[in-house]
């Protein structure tokens, strides 16, 4: 049965790359509720802020959901 999730926000990006590098900083992990797939992750969104400068700062402009 598939889990569902309320008040949360998706992130996506285009390398699954991204994710990788991106979940092994703490503040990431703080945020992350989960992953959807390589290129989305569900992200609690009263720390989306954290993650947009993480990825913003890794040279990346996620896209928000």
């Amino acid at each position: 049965m598939p889990t569902l999730h309320e008040n949360v926000t998706l992130v996506a990006v285009d390398d699954p790359m991204i994710l990788v590098e991106a979940a092994q900083r703490p503040m990431f992990q703080k945020a992350l509720v989960g992953f959807l797939d390589d290129r989305h992750a569900v992200i609690n969104p009263d720390r989306l802020d954290a993650v947009i400068k993480i990825l913003t700062q890794m040279g990346h402009n996620p896209r928000i959901g």
